[in-house]
């Protein structure tokens, strides 16, 4: 008989006030558990506004713990006795395709985003060899698969890849190529296709993530030039 697949659930718990001993206990008490019980926590500082020169701004703390369903019952009952609120999440429907595609924030400004479906970018490399993908692949399998794996079970909203088509004859003179003769008629080395990344967290890592995590259009950010170019090769779904 095949064993079910544990999912587990993601908890959240807001911190408020830790300046206040008690409060400040509480939190560091289930930091403290957490670390005993190999359990993934991850948190998240805020101040609060300062309301005079002389006064201290409130310190608050979100708290994200992602826990094996093996370690529920144990969880909740130390949550009930330290008297902490919290909130539950099955991690099976955080990780839902759709749920993920919901979470994906907005394009930063000046830029798009689109869907690809992950073949016909690597089909593109394939064929462009000027390219950081398989660097950035790379990355993600020996350094942020686990960052990467948290971000997408915490429930909380999530970076897209940002992706940059860059042909070395120029964006006009490649929108008019491809018109004329078509994206199969390329040359190679004729393009850079590359990833960035924009933030402190793994981002260039995200394409990469939401393949395993299930997605078969995944959603990049692109900036206009990229758009064009990847529309007339008819690379975005």
């Amino acid at each position: 008989m095949i064993s079910p697949v544990s999912f587990g659930s993601t908890y959240k718990i807001h911190s408020q006030n830790l300046g206040d001993d008690a409060n400040r206990k509480k939190h560091f008490n289930v930091m403290d558990y957490c670390d005993k019980q190999g359990i993934d926590i991850r948190t998240e500082e805020s101040w609060g506004e300062q309301k005079s020169p002389i006064s201290i701004p409130e310190y608050s703390v979100k708290t994200t713990i992602i826990a094996p369903d093996s370690q529920d019952k144990n969880l909740e009952a130390f949550f009930d006795v330290m008297g902490i609120n919290f909130k539950k999440h099955s991690t099976e429907d955080l990780m839902n395709p759709k749920a993920i595609e919901k979470r994906v924030m907005d394009a930063p400004k000046g830029m798009r985003t689109v869907k690809i479906d992950p073949d016909k970018l690597f089909s593109l490399i394939d064929k462009q060899p000027i390219n950081n993908i398989e660097h950035c692949e790379s990355d993600y399998k020996t350094y942020y698969k686990d960052n990467t794996d948290f971000m997408l079970k915490s429930g909380d909203e999530i970076p897209a890849t940002t992706l940059y088509l860059n042909p070395f004859m120029g964006t006009e003179k490649a929108l008019e190529y491809l018109k004329r003769f078509g994206e199969d008629t390329m040359n190679r080395d004729s393009m850079s296709v590359d990833f960035s990344q924009r933030t402190d967290d793994p981002d260039h890592c995200m394409f990469f993530a939401m393949i395993d995590a299930g997605l078969s259009e995944v959603p990049v950010y692109v900036d206009k030039d990229s758009y064009a170019v990847g529309k007339a090769m008819g690379l975005f779904c």
